[in-house]
């Protein structure tokens, strides 16, 4: 079995080990644990990802970049939109270029 030296204070095998203590442990260590004796219990590999599972994500990645996209474009026209509305006031206008009630027209 394995032998472990515990890195810092840990719960292994109902125990709780403090850091410096050796323990014997049958699984994999992890970020707690430095091998001392033994080898490693083999872990699996994480499975990759299958080929539904990429075009998913290339799908949502697609989806993001269309939003950033579309996002950049309504506020350049909210910012076009704005600034013709301040100068069309300016000019004594409303938004639509029609003299604003109360105003004298324009000659």
């Amino acid at each position: 079995m394995p032998k472990y030296l515990v890195l810092e204070k840990s719960f292994i095998n109902n125990r709780i080990y403090e850091a410096g203590e050796e323990c014997e442990y049958e699984g994999p260590g992890g970020s707690n644990l430095e091998l001392v004796k033994g080898e490693t219990p083999y872990q699996e590999p994480k499975p990759k990802d299958t080929e539904a599972e990429a075009k998913a994500k290339a799908v949502a990645d697609a989806k993001l970049k269309a939003d950033a996209v579309a996002a950049e474009a309504k506020a350049k026209e909210d910012a076009a939109k704005a600034k013709a509305d301040e100068d069309a006031k300016a000019k004594g206008r409303d938004e639509h270029g029609h003299p604003r009630p109360g105003d004298k027209p324009l000659a």
